[in-house]
């Protein structure tokens, strides 16, 4: 079974896009944590290191890492955040808590928004920026920051804008209205691509040319060719042209290798990097030219 948080009338579980955090060892915290939740469960007897929990709704901002944080708030973090030593619960909300258990406490929570909805919100949100596919202009829309639907990008990068924090670069998708955004309204801004965006859209690519006639040779290695596009990022991870180019190089060396062809590839990257093949190194059959 899922852990619950055990505060009266709260019940909260993971996948109701909360913090979960395991109640502490140390015996002077783990009483103020007891006297917490005994304020709202009279038969509370105690919580226990390593199973009881209390969920990220009853911990003030101030007990949460504000790099963290901010994160969370502006839609790029989904891990759980960490709590600073010492963190003690002290936040019941009526309105929250009976969210879940609207009669007594341990009533099963709601079930998770699905995928669907979760789309057609941020789709919502995209429109308010972008009416009729024009530019928008510098008002940025209201959306509240507590709120449980992840911010879009350029929501995200507006509201940093008004804490007057400078941007000097941006990892997004590969979203076509946001560089266009970003190209016409924020030109000292610079924007990256996420390679892990990069590399689902090309796999996809990839599966799909597999199940073609005559084809079907490529599927063993859309797995490699996937990793080899993060290490052509993460070996080569300078912005100048020279990187750019061996980059470039380095991806293209691909097409040779998956034929056994390990030298003459283009300039710079004139050979593979790995260490000479044995036949107990062949994992899959090379692809006929």
């Amino acid at each position: 079974m899922p852990n619950r948080c055990v505060v009266g009338r709260c019940s909260r579980v993971s996948t109701d896009e909360v913090s979960l955090y395991f109640w502490p060892r140390d015996e002077a915290q783990a009483k103020l944590w007891d006297r917490f939740v005994r304020c709202y469960r009279r038969d509370w007897r105690g919580g226990k290191a390593g199973k009881s929990v209390v969920c990220s709704y009853h911990f003030e901002d101030k007990w949460f890492d504000p790099s963290q944080l901010m994160q969370k708030q502006l839609g790029f973090r989904k891990r759980a955040l960490d709590l600073l030593p010492g963190a003690t619960p002290t936040i019941y909300s009526k309105e929250n808590c009976s969210a879940t258990a609207p009669d007594t406490w341990g009533s099963p929570p709601l079930k998770k928004r699905r995928g669907a909805f979760e789309k057609r919100q941020h789709q919502r949100i995209l429109d308010d920026i972008f009416p009729e596919s024009e530019v928008p202009d510098q008002t940025v829309p209201d959306v509240q920051l507590q709120s449980q639907t992840p911010l879009s990008s350029l929501t995200a990068i507006n509201l940093v804008y008004q804490c007057e924090i400078e941007i000097e670069a941006v990892v997004t998708d590969r979203h076509k209205q946001i560089a266009k955004w970003l190209r016409e309204e924020k030109g000292n801004v610079t924007h990256y691509t996420d390679i892990w965006h990069c590399a689902k859209g090309n796999r996809k690519k990839w599966e799909a040319a597999a199940k073609l006639k005559g084809c079907t040779e490529i599927g063993p290695w859309i797995r490699s060719a996937t990793n080899h596009l993060y290490w052509c990022t993460v070996s080569t991870p300078g912005l100048d042209e020279a990187s750019k180019a061996m980059r470039k190089a380095k991806w293209l060396s691909i097409s040779n290798h998956m034929v056994n062809q390990h030298t003459g590839h283009g300039e710079p990257f004139t050979k593979c990097a790995h260490r000479r093949l044995r036949r107990a190194d062949r994992k899959k059959a090379w692809i006929d030219p």
